[in-house]
């Protein structure tokens, strides 16, 4: 729960800034008990990794420039094999620590100058961030970014309580997300 009382706020203040404010009504969700919020937790994980309006280098992008922030080992030793089929290179990935660096192109800076904001600053988007990203993505495209930086900070609560050790000793390991939510890591990347 200290995951989404920490990301429903910071979702939420980025999401009215980037579109009209909404007021009262922002949420209109019938309320739900559980015992173990994990469940509702991992639909919501499995949901967002089935969005498709983003490119998939770019969703691994904010993945890592997230799991950087983050400090998550395991997150930091993954690579997507969408991402890696879709022509993604280690050197794509190393651009992710430095918005100055002229591997990224416009969209790619907005995008990750938007996870910084959200993971940072959520209270205070610089405007030119936000103008960035209405400039280079489509409103499903933002909401997606949005929630690919949520999804993503789950890794928060692991690295919280040292349960991030990666899998591998050294190098990356590529992982595929499926569509039931659940995770295929130790993947050949493609051509090998």
């Amino acid at each position: 729960m200290t995951y989404v009382g920490d990301f429903v706020p910071r979702v939420r203040a980025v999401l009215d800034r980037l579109f009209a404010p909404s007021g009262d009504g922002w949420l209109s969700v019938e309320e739900v008990e559980t015992e173990d919020a994990t469940t509702l937790a991992y639909e919501f994980v499995r949901r967002v990794y089935n969005l498709k309006s983003l490119d998939p280098i770019l969703s691994e992008m904010i993945r890592l420039r997230g799991a950087r922030a983050h400090n998550c080992r395991l997150c930091k030793s993954l690579r997507s094999l969408d991402a890696l089929t879709a022509g993604a290179t280690e050197s794509d990935f190393d651009s992710v620590d430095d918005l100055a660096d002229d591997r990224l192109d416009p969209a790619q800076k907005a995008a990750l100058a938007l996870v910084d904001a959200i993971i940072w600053t959520p209270a205070r988007v610089p405007d030119e961030v936000l103008d960035a990203v209405r400039a280079k993505f489509e409103p499903a495209q933002a909401v997606e970014i949005v929630l690919d930086v949520m999804r993503n900070a789950w890794n928060k609560t692991t690295v919280a309580v040292e349960l991030d050790e990666p899998h591998v000793v050294g190098g990356v390991e590529v992982y595929q997300a499926q569509d039931d939510g659940s995770f295929e890591f130790g993947l050949s990347e493609p051509g090998r």
